[in-house]
């Protein structure tokens, strides 16, 4: 049985290439198409494995996608909710969100004590403002999602 016959012309150009390289590597000189042949399993399993990466490779990446839409929705409806809520509201989550900032990192609490908040520190505090209606958002879904032992 042929090489072609047997696993199709880009598998048996794969091995070409492969039984090549190794060749080379092992200091091998290939005097007949036979020698290539005794490379043929290692060739094929090595294409195998590399496929097999790659298909893992892109369903990683696409759940990465997936994960990355995911969060940019919930981002933009945080963002949302803090346009819309009313002032004092806002505040009062402002405030909540620069104490636990300062107790998070006392050395930011030092900068906030001395001076006005800059664009940076509004932008972090907004930030964790932002994480925090994500999170609420988060716990009321799972409390509103039925429950799975429940019977109907």
């Amino acid at each position: 049985m042929t090489l072609l016959a047997s696993h199709g012309f880009e598998k048996s150009k794969y091995v070409i290439e492969y039984s090549r390289t190794a060749a080379v590597e092992t200091n091998f000189k290939v005097q007949h198409f036979g020698a290539v042949l005794a490379y043929a399993s290692r060739a094929i399993a090595d294409l195998e494995r590399q496929q097999h990466s790659n298909e893992e490779r892109e369903r990683l990446l696409q759940l990465q996608a997936e994960a990355s839409k995911a969060e940019e929705k919930s981002h933009a409806l945080a963002e949302a909710r803090l346009a819309t809520m009313p002032r004092e509201e806002y505040r009062a989550r402002f405030e909540q969100a620069k104490a636990f900032i300062i107790q998070q990192y006392p050395n930011m609490g030092q900068l906030l004590a001395n001076r006005q908040t800059s664009k940076l520190h509004e932008g972090a505090i907004r930030a964790c403002m932002r994480q925090q209606l994500e999170r609420e958002d988060m716990s009321s879904r799972l409390l509103s999602a039925p429950d799975p032992t429940e019977e109907n």
